[in-house]
């Protein structure tokens, strides 16, 4: 299913379940990891049935997608507008690699639903 993105839990405990993955690839692969990145926030919604919102404002789900060329500070992509990602050139040496961190967190009772797309 997942190419690039290869999903880890974090931290488990009651309440919550943080999982995240961090891919990073060449120039030639940017495109393909995007398209990846883009699919994923796309079913997130389809598959936990809400749509993101932070826990502590009674959200069930939310995500925090983080990308960035080697040596470059990590931008923060907004995952409600996914095909607008605004990334930054690649150096000009196009020898660097380009980073997407992907950070889910869950309720408790989502993390089994979310666990069985990504981790199994």
């Amino acid at each position: 299913m997942l190419r690039f993105l290869q999903f880890e839990l974090q931290q488990d405990d009651a309440e919550s379940s943080t999982i995240e993955a961090m891919a990073s690839v060449r120039k030639a692969d940017v495109e393909a990891l995007e398209t990846e990145a883009k699919w994923l926030l796309k079913q997130l919604p389809i598959w936990l049935g809400t749509p993101p919102a932070p826990l502590d404002d009674g959200g069930e789900w939310d995500v925090w997608v983080q990308a960035h060329w080697d040596g470059q500070q990590p931008q923060s992509i907004d995952h409600r507008s996914p095909d607008h990602w605004g990334n930054t050139p690649p150096p000009s040496d196009s020898s660097g690699w380009w980073t997407i961190t992907v950070t889910l967190v869950v309720t408790a009772g989502l993390a089994p639903m979310l666990n069985a797309q990504l981790l199994d």
